[in-house]
């Protein structure tokens, strides 16, 4: 597949969406997209979202990766406290730093989907 391909693939699972992509024309697709029989379709390959595990890895190393001290360490605290995920995000957004994690949440699920 080509990196444009993974690029997109890494958008719709970032947002936490299972994505079909075309085998043959390589187009994505998120799941409402497109109809269940060619979800259920061999034409399409799959793509599930990330294990949470996985995902809050990606939070620390982006929390690791902030130059800010301010910043790091509310991030740092919103991963500390119960339910990280909606902390983070709501902090990430908080602190103006969306579209930074939204690039590196997404250039690290490409690495991954590239292998």
């Amino acid at each position: 597949m080509k990196k444009e391909t993974f690029e997109a693939i890494a958008s719709i699972l970032g947002n936490g969406y299972t994505c079909f992509v075309n085998k043959k024309t390589e187009e994505v697709f998120s799941a409402e997209a497109i109809s269940l029989a060619e979800q259920k379709s061999t034409e399409y390959q799959t793509f599930e979202p990330l294990e949470g595990k996985l995902v809050f890895g990606m939070m620390q190393a982006f929390t690791d990766s902030v130059e800010d001290f301010s910043n790091q360490s509310e991030l740092m605290e919103a991963l500390t406290f119960e339910q990280p995920f909606s902390n983070f995000k709501r902090k990430v957004y908080q602190i103006h730093l969306a579209d930074e994690w939204i690039a590196f949440r997404n250039q690290k699920i490409v690495e991954l989907l590239m292998g």
